[in-house]
């Protein structure tokens, strides 16, 4: 036989078995990051770094938190993530203690890991994925792709069906409603607040509320007290460390002082809401969503 025809039968015999195989099999046998890297599920990891407080949190709500041998100084939620290894900040892990708990890959997110981070991690040889949940759909997504990665996807298919679910049940319940002026605060000091093509955007829209800062360029607008006098928001939603009751103190005086020509201010439609439970695209989003509509209607 000679070579030609031996490459033509390995061709045709390739496509046969191939052909037999499910889809659905072939897709649960490999991964995709956000950056296109290629995971195979066939050696699942067994030590995982986590660089992102979202990531840890998804890891914990999957039940996959015993894989990790690391995370950030920043991982503070459920409590126990307290308890693992430090490896440092978001913006400037500690390689060395990162090398020492000897991964099998690293997690990191496109929004809070800089790009620098990833190609230092790759000059070091580690293995990393990405993750961008950048919306609720992207949650969603990085949950399944997290249970795939460490064997607990019927855990992560429950909690993504149950996200995606409650997130149509607000959209009908805001189908037909009027929208009160919301102004959303991430810092008072200056006045930053988020525009529509952010992650916070759509927990405001699906709270049933009206984003007056929607259509800025800047996905983190700068604003002037004398701007959001004129738009005159009827809400003030303040990300705030909710534990911080000096800092909340002093945030009232200041709202107080500079908006009180407001609707809000005037008739105190002022609600602080945890900085972490609203900036971390992770498996609490429905109960950030739930707090500020139950804030809403009472």
């Amino acid at each position: 036989m000679n070579n030609l025809l031996k490459c033509v039968l390995m061709i045709f015999t390739f496509l046969y078995f191939s052909c037999g195989e499910d889809e659905n099999d072939l897709q649960n046998k490999f991964i995709k990051d956000d950056y296109g890297n290629i995971f195979s599920t066939d050696s699942l990891p067994k030590r995982i770094i986590s660089l992102a407080p979202n990531l840890t949190e998804c890891l914990y709500a999957i039940g996959a938190d015993s894989l990790l041998v690391g995370v950030t100084n920043y991982c503070d939620y459920p409590p126990q993530a307290k308890t693992k290894t430090k490896i440092g900040g978001i913006l400037d892990p500690n390689y060395e203690i990162m090398t020492s708990l000897k991964p099998d890959v690293i997690l990191l997110t496109t929004e809070g890991n800089p790009k620098n981070i990833y190609f230092s991690l790759k000059n070091y040889n580690f293995k990393v994925f990405v993750t961008n949940p950048g919306d609720i759909n992207g949650v969603s997504n990085t949950i399944l792709n997290l249970g795939k990665l460490t064997g607990k996807f019927k855990t992560a298919e429950d909690i993504s069906n149950i996200i995606l679910a409650k997130k149509r049940v607000f959209e009908l319940m805001n189908k037909d409603i009027v929208r009160k002026k919301c102004l959303l605060l991430i810092s008072l000091s200056p006045f930053i607040t988020v525009n529509k093509f952010t992650y916070i955007n759509e927990i405001i829209e699906l709270s049933g509320l009206d984003n007056l800062y929607k259509d800025e360029i800047n996905s983190y607008p700068m604003i002037n007290y004398e701007s959001v006098i004129e738009k005159n928001p009827d809400y003030l939603l303040i990300s705030v460390d909710t534990g911080n009751t000096n800092l909340i103190n002093d945030y009232k005086q200041k709202l107080n002082t500079e908006l009180n020509a407001t609707n809000a201010v005037k008739k105190n439609k002022i609600f602080f809401i945890d900085e972490n439970l609203l900036s971390r695209p992770g498996p609490r989003v429905i109960e950030c969503i739930d707090k500020i509509r139950k804030y809403l209607s009472g």
